[in-house]
């Protein structure tokens, strides 16, 4: 019986340690981004996405959703941002936020022009209603 206990002891004292370990490792070779999307286009080449790390788009532009991504560097995470901005089609992203106590775990808000002239057209529209 003692012999049971003590290993016993010693799996369940193991247990932590093995799910820590394999959280790691989970978390380790797998780079993970979310966007969470507002609306949708069609994709565009890596030259028409625009990143702007510390300031907004300077024409009128439509905030589509946001991109939240971990790796294990920011760089990697703004490139993995910006590959999937493109897969869905946006103009760029930016209000980019790289977290520095843990490298790699970035955020932006991805965002499409907004043609003047649709957007003059729908306003008019609303004010005649």
């Amino acid at each position: 019986m003692r012999n049971f206990m003590m290993n016993w002891t010693r799996t369940i004292a193991a247990i932590p340690l093995t799910l820590a370990g394999l959280a790691a490792v989970g978390c380790a070779d797998r780079p993970l981004v979310t966007y969470v999307p507002e609306h949708g286009t069609d994709s565009r080449s890596a030259d028409d996405v625009e990143v702007l790390l510390d300031r907004q788009p300077e024409k009128p532009f439509t905030v589509t959703g946001e991109f939240f991504a971990h790796t294990a560097s920011s760089e990697r995470s703004i490139a993995l941002i910006k590959q999937r901005a493109m897969a869905v089609g946006l103009d760029g992203i930016y209000y980019i936020d790289c977290d520095s106590t843990f490298h790699g775990e970035c955020s932006a808000k991805g965002y499409v022009y907004r043609d003047d002239e649709a957007v003059a057209l729908a306003s008019a529209t609303r004010s005649t209603h």
